[in-house]
């Protein structure tokens, strides 16, 4: 039986109008869909506006660099002491979790801390220091002029989770290679852990922080 050339002309103009979809307006489709959905995730789970397709790199500061995880402790003696969260976590956890911070990475990482031994960041000038003195009995050295540069006593431009400015020392979770200096070991009795991300007021001009998260604490707090 002959087909009918109305027939053939229909399935080519179907065909045709099929062909333009997928070659003009699929790519434009999902762009848009990729678009509202980043839009979505950005507004609801906190993804960085500079993932998920990075339509907001250019309009927001909201940079995966921007975030932190703020962190304060106690160590088995009471005392307060900040805490650098990213020494205990591989570079794959800390880019996946500033690109996507959840309340869950901090429950689950809490508890992970409590009894840890922990030292300063400024473990390898005490030993250097140890040493010396050692080695140079009859000189008088100020202590302080080399374990506590400014550099060394952490960035404190988040807020303290207790309202309470932090004097010592940033402290980090001990490593197999730092040197032996027993009296500079400590141990972490209880954690505070707490997103936060840097903002524009756009109205001051100035820049600010502000929380991700709520305070997940762990260990023994008074």
């Amino acid at each position: 039986m002959a087909r009918s050339p109305w027939g053939t002309r229909f399935s080519l103009e179907r065909r045709d109008r099929i062909q333009y979809f997928l070659e003009r307006g699929l790519p434009a489709t999902i762009l848009i869909m990729v678009a509202l959905l980043q839009l979505y995730l950005t507004q609801t789970v906190n993804l960085s506006p500079w993932k998920g397709g990075g339509f907001g790199m250019f309009g927001a500061i909201d940079a995966p660099d921007m975030r932190v995880i703020q962190a304060e402790g106690l160590d088995q003696d009471g005392n307060l002491l900040q805490f650098d969260v990213y020494g205990a976590l591989d570079d794959r956890t800390i880019r996946r979790t500033r690109t996507l911070p959840r309340q869950s990475d901090l429950e689950q990482l809490a508890p992970q801390l409590i009894k840890q031994p922990i030292v300063s960041t400024t473990i390898q000038r005490q030993a250097v220091y140890q040493k010396f003195q050692e080695h140079n009995t009859d000189l008088a050295v100020d202590r302080s002029t080399i374990l506590n540069l400014p550099s060394d006593t952490g960035v404190n431009a988040w807020p303290t989770l207790s309202g309470h400015p932090i004097t010592q020392p940033l402290y980090r979770l001990k490593t197999v290679f730092d040197p032996e200096v027993p009296e500079a070991v400590k141990t972490l009795k209880a954690i505070r852990l707490q997103w936060w991300r840097i903002r524009f007021d756009q109205m001051n001009h100035r820049l600010w922080s502000e929380p991700l998260s709520s305070v997940v604490e762990a260990g023994v707090w008074p």
